[in-house]
């Protein structure tokens, strides 16, 4: 398993830009990149489940597998241009999701020293599918979109650098303050884990502008850039 490729989020909802080497900082993320700064789309959101008042660890950095974001697509019949696109941070090439998926919970090293641990599964956004202007894309990629991380130690990263799930090395995870269904494919949840969700964007939009009201509208502005709302309407 290796690293095929490296992405980082610079500004607002510019196209990722691709590395070919990176830093990867300790409890922060990717230098350069928006969430390791928290100007990111996501930055004002989710809570950790483990530490009241913190974010949760996993929103450092993401990554990917290209084998089956490639072959999903493919049996779904899209097309997308750049794996890039799909706004994740490191691409990796030699392992599926599904195996991405079990590595939650452990340590996983890139390169020689880097380490990092998978927390949860970066569930896709209905933005990056009207970004990419890809009908489906968020059910279809679902289960193999990616884990979110926890940068433990860092260093530098670069492509071709091989990587290793260290199966023995286990961490506690955050898997931050969801919604019952934000784990769950759109298509099959239920009308109360929809209301449940909207409830909680509510309440998570009144406490959030009185701690981060810049990025409450950052948020709304990058749904909005595609046409589409991220907060639901105040209650009257």
């Amino acid at each position: 398993m290796s690293i095929q490729g490296i992405f980082i989020a610079t500004e607002g909802s510019a196209p990722m830009q691709s590395l070919e080497e990176a830093i990867l900082i300790e409890g922060c993320g990717i230098e350069g990149d928006r969430y390791c700064s928290s100007t990111g789309t996501y930055s004002c959101l989710r809570g950790s489940s483990l530490r009241k008042g913190e974010k949760e660890a996993g929103r450092q950095i993401t990554l990917i597998s290209a084998d089956s974001v490639n072959s999903t697509l493919r049996e779904q019949g899209m097309t997308c241009p750049d794996i890039g696109n799909l706004r994740r941070n490191v691409v990796l090439q030699g392992i599926s999701g599904e195996e991405l998926l079990r590595s939650i919970g452990h340590v996983i090293r890139l390169g020689d020293n880097c380490q990092v641990v998978a927390h949860r599964n970066c569930v896709p956004c209905m933005y990056n599918e009207r970004k990419n202007n890809i009908p489906g894309l968020m059910e279809a990629i679902f289960d193999v979109a990616g884990v979110s991380c926890e940068v433990l130690v860092g260093g530098q990263i670069q492509t071709g650098n091989t990587v290793k799930v260290l199966w023995d090395e286990k961490r506690e995870i955050d898997g931050g303050l969801q919604s019952s269904g934000f784990f769950v494919r759109p298509k099959e949840r239920t009308a109360a884990m929809v209301k449940e969700g909207i409830a909680g964007k509510r309440e998570a939009k009144e406490a959030l502008m009185k701690t981060d009201p810049e990025g409450v509208e950052r948020l709304e502005r990058s749904y909005n850039s595609v046409g589409i709302k991220f907060w639901p309407a105040d209650k009257e």
